[in-house]
């Protein structure tokens, strides 16, 4: 499963926002590794909000004006959805697990979701360890 399937059919985005997100460049589960939930948040302003201009379409003389690109609508939950999916593959990376995206479901997530404050305080396999200096 692919990052576009797993946004529409997982994170509950629309076919179109999911493959926006992929246009974005996040193309592998591995670019959420990098990212925050800021950066999650930012990815879907601009899918919302491309910004630019386009031709309205349809007939008539006003068919080639320009209009104001509205971009796709992302909604808050589905947003949300794309956080917790970023913290459980940023949770799994940290505990060096492969992520599959085949096992995820939504359920999943937002179990993830409610324990975070607790997982994310939890020590890391790839934290740097503190060794004593003679």
């Amino acid at each position: 499963m692919g990052v576009e399937e797993f946004c529409h059919d997982v994170v509950l985005l629309s076919e179109e926002a999911a493959e926006e997100v992929v246009e974005q460049g996040i193309t592998g589960f591995n670019d959420f590794v990098e990212m925050g939930d800021k950066d999650v948040t930012g990815v879907c302003e601009k899918i919302r909000s491309p910004g630019g201009m386009i031709k309205k379409g349809g007939r008539g003389a006003g068919a080639n004006d320009l209009a104001p690109n509205r971009g796709i609508k992302i909604g808050f939950i589905a947003e949300k959805n794309l956080r917790q999916a970023r913290f459980h593959i940023c949770h799994m990376h940290g505990i060096q697990r492969p992520f599959v995206p085949e096992d995820i479901t939504l359920a999943v997530l937002r179990e993830f979701w409610t324990k975070r404050f607790k997982l994310e305080k939890a020590p890391r396999l790839t934290s740097p360890r503190k060794t004593s200096s003679p």
